[in-house]
Protein backbone atom coordinates (compact mmCIF):
# COMPACT_ATOMS: atom_id res chain seq x y z
CA UNK A 1 0.00 0.00 0.00
CA UNK A 2 1.06 3.51 -0.53
CA UNK A 3 0.43 6.77 -1.34
CA UNK A 4 1.97 9.69 -3.68
CA UNK A 5 1.33 13.53 -3.76
CA UNK A 6 2.20 16.58 -5.56
CA UNK A 7 2.57 20.05 -4.36
CA UNK A 8 2.78 23.76 -5.92
CA UNK A 9 1.81 22.80 -9.19
CA UNK A 10 3.98 19.38 -8.52
CA UNK A 11 6.91 21.24 -8.31
CA UNK A 12 7.56 18.98 -5.17
CA UNK A 13 6.76 15.51 -5.31
CA UNK A 14 7.01 12.98 -2.55
CA UNK A 15 5.97 8.77 -3.15
CA UNK A 16 5.33 6.60 -0.33
CA UNK A 17 5.02 2.63 -0.31
CA UNK A 18 4.91 -0.18 2.63
CA UNK A 19 4.76 -3.88 2.05
CA UNK A 20 4.70 -6.66 4.35
CA UNK A 21 4.71 -10.38 2.61
CA UNK A 22 4.70 -13.56 4.31
CA UNK A 23 6.65 -16.72 2.22
CA UNK A 24 5.51 -20.20 3.25
CA UNK A 25 7.27 -23.11 1.97
CA UNK A 26 10.43 -21.28 1.51
CA UNK A 27 12.86 -23.70 -0.26
CA UNK A 28 15.84 -23.82 1.81
CA UNK A 29 19.14 -26.55 1.99
CA UNK A 30 18.69 -27.98 5.47
CA UNK A 31 21.20 -30.57 6.86
CA UNK A 32 20.84 -34.00 6.53
CA UNK A 33 21.76 -37.11 8.52
CA UNK A 34 25.91 -38.49 8.27
CA UNK A 35 23.86 -41.59 7.26
CA UNK A 36 23.07 -41.06 3.90
CA UNK A 37 26.83 -41.28 3.34
CA UNK A 38 27.13 -37.77 1.55
CA UNK A 39 30.34 -35.74 2.62
CA UNK A 40 29.93 -32.18 2.58
CA UNK A 41 30.69 -29.71 5.43
CA UNK A 42 29.88 -25.95 5.77
CA UNK A 43 31.35 -25.97 9.36
CA UNK A 44 32.82 -27.34 12.42
CA UNK A 45 29.04 -27.49 13.88
CA UNK A 46 27.68 -28.49 10.80
CA UNK A 47 25.85 -31.78 9.63
CA UNK A 48 27.44 -33.66 6.61
CA UNK A 49 25.63 -32.37 3.62
CA UNK A 50 22.33 -30.48 2.88
CA UNK A 51 19.04 -30.78 0.64
CA UNK A 52 17.05 -28.29 -0.96
CA UNK A 53 13.49 -28.62 0.64
CA UNK A 54 10.33 -26.43 0.74
CA UNK A 55 9.83 -25.38 4.43
CA UNK A 56 9.43 -22.50 6.88
CA UNK A 57 7.95 -19.71 7.17
CA UNK A 58 9.95 -16.08 5.63
CA UNK A 59 8.32 -12.66 6.37
CA UNK A 60 9.72 -9.65 4.08
CA UNK A 61 8.65 -6.08 5.03
CA UNK A 62 9.48 -2.68 4.68
CA UNK A 63 9.45 0.59 3.17
CA UNK A 64 10.03 3.22 0.29
CA UNK A 65 9.95 6.71 0.13
CA UNK A 66 10.62 8.81 -3.11
CA UNK A 67 10.93 13.15 -2.66
CA UNK A 68 11.29 15.06 -5.88
CA UNK A 69 12.00 18.34 -6.67
CA UNK A 70 11.97 20.76 -9.74
CA UNK A 71 14.50 23.06 -8.06
CA UNK A 72 14.87 25.69 -10.43
CA UNK A 73 13.00 25.91 -13.78
CA UNK A 74 14.16 28.90 -15.56
CA UNK A 75 14.79 29.85 -19.18
CA UNK A 76 19.24 29.23 -18.18
CA UNK A 77 18.75 26.56 -16.02
CA UNK A 78 16.84 23.54 -14.88
CA UNK A 79 17.57 21.75 -11.53
CA UNK A 80 15.99 18.79 -10.82
CA UNK A 81 16.55 16.63 -7.30
CA UNK A 82 15.41 13.33 -6.30
CA UNK A 83 16.44 11.54 -3.19
CA UNK A 84 15.19 7.50 -2.63
CA UNK A 85 15.11 5.76 0.90
CA UNK A 86 14.01 2.41 1.21
CA UNK A 87 13.87 0.04 4.14
CA UNK A 88 14.06 -3.77 4.35
CA UNK A 89 13.18 -5.90 7.27
CA UNK A 90 13.07 -10.20 7.23
CA UNK A 91 12.57 -12.86 9.84
CA UNK A 92 12.25 -16.10 9.92
CA UNK A 93 9.08 -17.14 12.05
CA UNK A 94 9.04 -20.59 11.16
CA UNK A 95 12.35 -23.20 10.00
CA UNK A 96 9.91 -26.04 9.88
CA UNK A 97 10.95 -28.16 12.91
CA UNK A 98 15.01 -28.43 12.12
CA UNK A 99 17.88 -27.17 13.97
CA UNK A 100 19.39 -24.05 13.07
CA UNK A 101 20.70 -23.90 9.75
CA UNK A 102 24.39 -23.07 9.27
CA UNK A 103 26.13 -21.77 6.02
CA UNK A 104 28.86 -19.88 5.25
CA UNK A 105 31.36 -22.23 6.55
CA UNK A 106 30.12 -22.14 10.00
CA UNK A 107 29.95 -18.19 10.09
CA UNK A 108 26.15 -17.58 9.48
CA UNK A 109 22.91 -19.64 10.01
CA UNK A 110 19.07 -19.33 9.74
CA UNK A 111 17.27 -19.46 12.71
CA UNK A 112 13.78 -18.92 13.97
CA UNK A 113 13.52 -15.60 14.78
CA UNK A 114 16.24 -13.80 13.00
CA UNK A 115 17.02 -12.48 10.14
CA UNK A 116 17.22 -15.38 7.18
CA UNK A 117 21.53 -15.88 7.17
CA UNK A 118 22.46 -14.01 10.22
CA UNK A 119 25.78 -13.85 11.48
CA UNK A 120 26.75 -15.99 14.74
CA UNK A 121 29.82 -16.42 16.41
CA UNK A 122 31.39 -16.63 19.89
CA UNK A 123 31.80 -13.23 21.36
CA UNK A 124 35.87 -11.23 21.49
CA UNK A 125 37.51 -9.98 24.13
CA UNK A 126 41.10 -9.02 24.31
CA UNK A 127 43.29 -7.35 26.29
CA UNK A 128 46.94 -5.86 26.46
CA UNK A 129 47.99 -6.68 30.03
CA UNK A 130 51.51 -5.14 29.82
CA UNK A 131 50.46 -2.58 27.24
CA UNK A 132 53.37 -3.17 24.74
CA UNK A 133 50.96 -2.92 22.11
CA UNK A 134 51.32 -6.74 21.24
CA UNK A 135 48.11 -9.30 22.44
CA UNK A 136 50.02 -12.69 23.76
CA UNK A 137 46.18 -14.44 23.78
CA UNK A 138 43.58 -13.38 21.28
CA UNK A 139 40.19 -13.68 23.34
CA UNK A 140 38.30 -14.46 26.56
CA UNK A 141 34.42 -15.11 26.21
CA UNK A 142 31.70 -13.74 28.19
CA UNK A 143 29.82 -16.24 28.99
CA UNK A 144 27.00 -12.71 30.18
CA UNK A 145 26.41 -12.24 26.56
CA UNK A 146 24.74 -16.05 25.84
CA UNK A 147 21.72 -15.72 24.61
CA UNK A 148 20.80 -19.39 24.84
CA UNK A 149 22.11 -20.10 21.55
CA UNK A 150 23.51 -23.39 22.84
CA UNK A 151 23.67 -25.57 26.22
CA UNK A 152 26.84 -24.91 27.93
CA UNK A 153 27.10 -28.53 29.00
CA UNK A 154 27.18 -29.52 25.27
CA UNK A 155 30.17 -28.10 24.60
CA UNK A 156 34.06 -29.04 25.70
CA UNK A 157 34.97 -27.52 29.16
CA UNK A 158 36.15 -24.12 28.66
CA UNK A 159 33.79 -22.80 25.36
CA UNK A 160 31.22 -20.74 25.17
CA UNK A 161 27.85 -20.31 22.58
CA UNK A 162 27.69 -18.69 19.81
CA UNK A 163 25.86 -15.58 19.79
CA UNK A 164 24.11 -13.30 17.40
CA UNK A 165 26.37 -10.62 15.92
CA UNK A 166 24.75 -8.64 13.15
CA UNK A 167 21.85 -9.24 10.45
CA UNK A 168 24.31 -9.89 6.32
CA UNK A 169 21.37 -8.27 4.68
CA UNK A 170 20.57 -4.62 4.56
CA UNK A 171 18.55 -2.93 6.19
CA UNK A 172 18.50 0.23 4.23
CA UNK A 173 19.12 1.73 1.06
CA UNK A 174 19.17 5.16 -0.18
CA UNK A 175 19.99 7.18 -3.47
CA UNK A 176 20.77 10.56 -4.24
CA UNK A 177 19.83 12.06 -7.89
CA UNK A 178 20.67 15.58 -9.34
CA UNK A 179 19.92 16.56 -12.97
CA UNK A 180 21.11 19.77 -14.76
CA UNK A 181 20.64 21.39 -17.70
CA UNK A 182 22.46 24.57 -18.55
CA UNK A 183 21.99 27.34 -21.09
CA UNK A 184 19.93 24.63 -23.31
CA UNK A 185 23.25 22.86 -24.42
CA UNK A 186 24.86 21.25 -21.04
CA UNK A 187 23.79 18.55 -19.15
CA UNK A 188 24.70 17.60 -16.09
CA UNK A 189 23.88 14.02 -14.08
CA UNK A 190 25.40 12.50 -10.99
CA UNK A 191 24.11 9.21 -8.72
CA UNK A 192 25.25 8.75 -5.18
CA UNK A 193 24.05 5.38 -3.53
CA UNK A 194 24.72 3.80 0.12
CA UNK A 195 22.99 0.82 2.02
CA UNK A 196 23.90 0.06 5.78
CA UNK A 197 22.20 -1.98 8.02
CA UNK A 198 24.29 -5.52 8.08
CA UNK A 199 27.82 -6.65 8.29
CA UNK A 200 30.13 -8.63 6.04
CA UNK A 201 32.31 -11.26 6.59
CA UNK A 202 35.63 -10.45 5.14
CA UNK A 203 37.11 -13.82 4.47
CA UNK A 204 40.26 -12.42 2.18
CA UNK A 205 41.62 -11.14 5.23
CA UNK A 206 41.29 -14.19 6.68
CA UNK A 207 42.50 -16.17 4.90
CA UNK A 208 45.54 -14.06 4.26
CA UNK A 209 46.30 -14.03 7.68
CA UNK A 210 46.55 -17.79 7.65
CA UNK A 211 49.66 -17.50 5.32
CA UNK A 212 50.81 -14.85 7.81
CA UNK A 213 50.24 -11.91 4.93
CA UNK A 214 48.15 -9.59 6.99
CA UNK A 215 48.73 -7.47 9.16
CA UNK A 216 47.27 -9.46 12.06
CA UNK A 217 50.18 -11.62 11.97
CA UNK A 218 53.30 -10.03 10.00
CA UNK A 219 53.10 -6.41 11.36
CA UNK A 220 54.19 -5.10 14.83
CA UNK A 221 51.99 -2.08 14.11
CA UNK A 222 49.07 -3.50 13.46
CA UNK A 223 46.09 -2.52 16.04
CA UNK A 224 45.01 -4.45 19.09
CA UNK A 225 42.07 -5.68 16.91
CA UNK A 226 43.77 -6.88 13.68
CA UNK A 227 45.52 -9.44 16.33
CA UNK A 228 42.48 -10.07 18.42
CA UNK A 229 40.98 -10.84 15.41
CA UNK A 230 43.66 -13.54 14.09
CA UNK A 231 44.44 -15.38 17.41
CA UNK A 232 40.79 -15.54 17.79
CA UNK A 233 40.22 -17.76 14.93
CA UNK A 234 42.74 -19.92 16.00
CA UNK A 235 41.07 -20.98 19.33
CA UNK A 236 44.23 -18.82 20.99
CA UNK A 237 42.44 -17.90 23.85
CA UNK A 238 40.98 -21.39 24.99
CA UNK A 239 37.64 -20.94 24.93
CA UNK A 240 36.77 -22.09 20.57
CA UNK A 241 37.66 -20.52 17.45
CA UNK A 242 35.71 -17.34 16.70
CA UNK A 243 35.93 -15.46 12.98
CA UNK A 244 34.02 -12.55 14.90
CA UNK A 245 36.93 -10.32 14.33
CA UNK A 246 36.64 -10.87 10.37
CA UNK A 247 32.76 -9.92 10.17
CA UNK A 248 32.91 -6.20 9.19
CA UNK A 249 30.55 -3.32 9.58
CA UNK A 250 29.20 -3.29 5.90
CA UNK A 251 27.69 0.21 5.45
CA UNK A 252 28.94 2.21 2.29
CA UNK A 253 28.08 5.21 0.15
CA UNK A 254 29.52 5.57 -3.37
CA UNK A 255 29.57 8.13 -5.82
CA UNK A 256 28.02 6.09 -8.39
CA UNK A 257 27.56 7.89 -11.93
CA UNK A 258 28.69 11.49 -13.28
CA UNK A 259 27.71 12.46 -17.22
CA UNK A 260 28.00 15.38 -18.68
CA UNK A 261 26.53 15.91 -22.26
CA UNK A 262 28.19 18.95 -24.21
CA UNK A 263 25.90 20.37 -26.80
CA UNK A 264 26.35 22.84 -29.82
CA UNK A 265 24.56 26.18 -28.22
CA UNK A 266 21.34 27.09 -29.72
CA UNK A 267 22.78 30.52 -30.83
CA UNK A 268 25.55 28.96 -33.07
CA UNK A 269 22.94 26.13 -34.23
CA UNK A 270 20.32 27.73 -35.23
CA UNK A 271 18.41 25.36 -38.00
CA UNK A 272 21.28 23.34 -38.87
CA UNK A 273 20.11 19.65 -38.26
CA UNK A 274 23.64 18.32 -38.43
CA UNK A 275 24.46 20.83 -35.69
CA UNK A 276 21.36 20.74 -33.44
CA UNK A 277 22.38 16.60 -33.42
CA UNK A 278 26.14 16.90 -32.33
CA UNK A 279 27.20 16.03 -29.06
CA UNK A 280 29.87 15.09 -27.10
CA UNK A 281 29.25 12.99 -23.47
CA UNK A 282 31.92 12.40 -21.06
CA UNK A 283 30.77 9.81 -18.50
CA UNK A 284 32.29 7.81 -15.06
CA UNK A 285 30.97 5.22 -13.16
CA UNK A 286 32.24 3.65 -9.53
CA UNK A 287 33.92 7.07 -8.83
CA UNK A 288 34.21 6.93 -4.90
CA UNK A 289 33.47 4.90 -1.91
CA UNK A 290 33.52 5.58 1.34
CA UNK A 291 33.11 3.46 3.86
CA UNK A 292 35.13 1.28 7.57
CA UNK A 293 35.10 -1.89 5.87
CA UNK A 294 38.67 -3.16 5.51
CA UNK A 295 38.37 -5.00 2.71
CA UNK A 296 38.65 -4.40 -1.02
CA UNK A 297 34.73 -3.35 -1.55
CA UNK A 298 31.66 -3.71 0.97
CA UNK A 299 29.29 -4.25 -2.01
CA UNK A 300 30.81 -7.49 -3.21
CA UNK A 301 29.80 -11.29 -2.62
CA UNK A 302 31.73 -13.95 -3.44
CA UNK A 303 28.25 -15.89 -4.52
CA UNK A 304 26.75 -12.93 -5.80
CA UNK A 305 23.87 -13.54 -3.46
CA UNK A 306 22.48 -16.67 -4.99
CA UNK A 307 23.53 -19.21 -2.64
CA UNK A 308 21.24 -19.76 -0.04
CA UNK A 309 22.00 -16.16 1.55
CA UNK A 310 25.77 -16.53 1.53
CA UNK A 311 27.56 -13.25 1.85
CA UNK A 312 31.15 -13.19 1.86
CA UNK A 313 34.00 -11.47 0.46
CA UNK A 314 36.52 -13.95 -0.62
CA UNK A 315 39.50 -13.04 -3.42
CA UNK A 316 35.88 -11.21 -4.87
CA UNK A 317 36.65 -8.32 -7.65
CA UNK A 318 34.64 -5.28 -7.12
CA UNK A 319 32.64 -3.42 -9.54
CA UNK A 320 35.32 -1.68 -11.27
CA UNK A 321 35.62 2.44 -12.07
CA UNK A 322 35.66 3.38 -15.20
CA UNK A 323 35.35 6.23 -17.45
CA UNK A 324 33.59 6.48 -21.23
CA UNK A 325 33.82 9.57 -23.86
CA UNK A 326 30.69 9.27 -26.69
CA UNK A 327 29.99 11.28 -30.17
CA UNK A 328 26.89 11.60 -31.40
CA UNK A 329 26.31 12.62 -34.63
CA UNK A 330 22.95 12.52 -36.40
CA UNK A 331 23.31 13.15 -40.44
Amino acid sequence: MGFDAGFLNNRLGIDFSYYNKTSRDALIARPIAPSFGLTSSFGTNAATSTVFDNIGEIQNWGTEVTLSALAVNSRSVVLNLRLIHTTFNNRINDIGGVDDIIINRGEQRHREGFTAGSYFQRPIEFEDANGDGLLAFGFVGDPEVNTGDCVEGDLPEGEICEVFLDQSIPTYTGSFVLDMELFGFLTLNTLFEGRGGNSLLNFSEFAQCTVNNCRGTSDITAGLEAQAAWLASIGAGGTGASRAGYIEDGKFAKWRELTLRIGVPPSWAGNSKFLNGLSLSLAGRNLATWTNYQGVDPEINETGGSSNFTSGDLATLPSPGYFTARLDIRL
